[in-house]
C-alpha cells in the first residue's frame, strides 16, 4: 500500500513540478503576471511536500523489508529491481518487485 502511496506522491510532485515552470503570456498585465508567478510558487511547494511524502512512503515501505531480511537471515531475500534512464525531455523511471 506504502508503495502505491509512493509513486501517486512522486506523480503528483513531477506533474505540480513541471507544471511550476511556465511562463506568464507576454501580453499579461503586471497583476495578470504577479498572480500567475504566484500561483507557480504555490505549485512548486506543493510538488515539495509530494516528493517529501513519496520518500516517506517509500521509507516506510522498504524499511520494513529490510528489517524482516536481517531477523529472519533463512528467509529469502525479495527481489527489488530500479532503473532511472535519461531521456530527451524526461526521463524513464521504473521500479519493480517480487517475493520469493
Amino acid at each position: 500500500m506504502l508503495g502505491g502511496v509512493a509513486f501517486a506522491a512522486l506523480a503528483g510532485g513531477i506533474g505540480l513540478g513541471v507544471s511550476s515552470t511556465a511562463h506568464a503570456p507576454q501580453e499579461a498585465t503586471q497583476r495578470q503576471v504577479q498572480s500567475f508567478y504566484a500561483a507557480r510558487q504555490n505549485e512548486s511547494i506543493a510538488a515539495d511536500v509530494c516528493i517529501g511524502v513519496a520518500i516517506a512512503a517509500t521509507a516506510g515501505a522498504v524499511v520494513p523489508l529490510i528489517l524482516a531480511a536481517v531477523n529472519d537471515p533463512d528467509a529469502p531475500a525479495p527481489v527489488v529491481e530500479a532503473s532511472l534512464v535519461p531521456m530527451p525531455g524526461g526521463a524513464y523511471v521504473s521500479l519493480g518487485g517480487a517475493f520469493d
